[in-house]
């Protein structure tokens, strides 16, 4: 495979009975993030197409690596996929803490539009969109007509409403490749993007890794957020030692110190340029915790803080590229 591109998208649909708008009525949500990997077809291999679902954007970016490095070791995933297959490829990436703090989780990967692997319970409507799209010839994000057809065929009425955000954008190629990362917080939305090139002794980039440090920015992102909330509740006595909610910070501070090792494996194997800079867990903390003074200190003290010290924007400067060239090896 000479080059790769995709993106991972952020997605809500909002299934709407109109006959029950009445003001009471809750329409029906489905939240996913959803990744579509294909395989051009070439001399040995014949075209494949996986669409990843998943409730963390993480999850669904390190299964498509995991897709990724298997197509690329092998002669196409067709006729030797399996369930031992999906469940080895889905205890690699599930960490420690998501098994033990993220019960929400699931997963699930479709081919020609069907699943041929899940994990944990998703949304019913997102299979009904899979299916929509494969057997249909219009762009992804004009299937909905299609899915609203479906279920008047079925004898419902029923109007969807679909929300989609880009959440990450990969471009890679045999020795280069582009990665953009957008990044949301309660606060803020910023972007930011690296570039890696292989080192001069490298034949090849090894994009399962490339795209794999997208993951580890995006899951740090939000558990560096959680980590300065809690740290401030936890100073305030809003969370107690010990609590379920104290053992979970710990776990965070445990996991964002091993994508941290992630991310600088990836600066040790390749050369890696960030514009504007590298995202810094620590600033991402600082901001959370500020905030969380904001939210939870009594109002005589608020105008006092906002005196003190705003909200840092440090992790989103606009100018300086960072290079940097190191030397070790570590796949996906």
């Amino acid at each position: 495979m000479k080059s790769f591109e995709t993106q991972l998208l952020r997605e809500k649909f909002l299934i709407v009975d109109p006959a029950k708008e009445d003001g009471t009525y809750v329409p029906v949500k489905a939240l996913s993030n959803r990744m579509v990997i294909t395989f051009p077809q070439d001399a040995n291999k014949d075209e494949e197409t996986y669409v990843i679902r998943a409730h963390t954007m993480h999850l669904c970016i390190r299964m498509a690596a995991q897709i990724l490095q298997s197509y690329r070791v092998g002669d196409g995933l067709k006729g030797r996929v399996s369930s031992l297959f999906w469940q080895q490829a889905f205890e690699r990436i599930e960490s420690e803490y998501d098994r033990r703090f993220n019960p929400n989780r699931w997963i699930a990967v479709y081919q020609d539009g069907k699943p041929v692997y899940g994990e944990h319970s998703h949304h019913a409507f997102l299979d009904v969109i899979e299916k929509c799209d494969f057997e249909s010839d219009k762009d992804y994000d004009l299937v909905v007509s299609d899915a609203e057809a479906m279920f008047k065929k079925a004898g419902k009425i029923v109007r969807i409403e679909h929300e989609a955000h880009i959440a990450y954008n990969i471009k890679a190629g045999i020795d280069h490749g582009r990665f953009g990362v957008i990044l949301r917080s309660p606060t803020k939305t910023t972007t930011f993007s690296y570039t890696l090139e292989a080192d001069k002794e490298e034949e090849t980039l090894n994009i399962p890794q490339s795209i794999v440090a997208g993951a580890a920015f995006l899951e740090g992102v939000e558990l560096a957020f959680m980590i300065g909330m809690n740290m401030e509740k936890i100073r305030l006595g809003l969370i107690e030692s010990r609590s379920d909610e104290d053992k979970k910070t710990r776990a965070a501070m445990k996991r964002l110190a091993r994508l941290k090792i992630e991310i600088q494996n990836l600066e040790d194997n390749f050369t890696v340029r960030y514009r504007p800079d590298k995202p810094e867990f620590s600033d991402i903390e600082h901001e959370a915790e500020m905030l969380a003074k904001r939210i939870l200190a009594p109002a005589e003290d608020a105008e006092f803080l906002d005196m003190e010290e705003g909200i840092k924007d440090d992790y989103n400067p606009s100018t300086k590229t960072t290079p940097r060239t190191k030397s070790a090896k570590n796949n996906v």
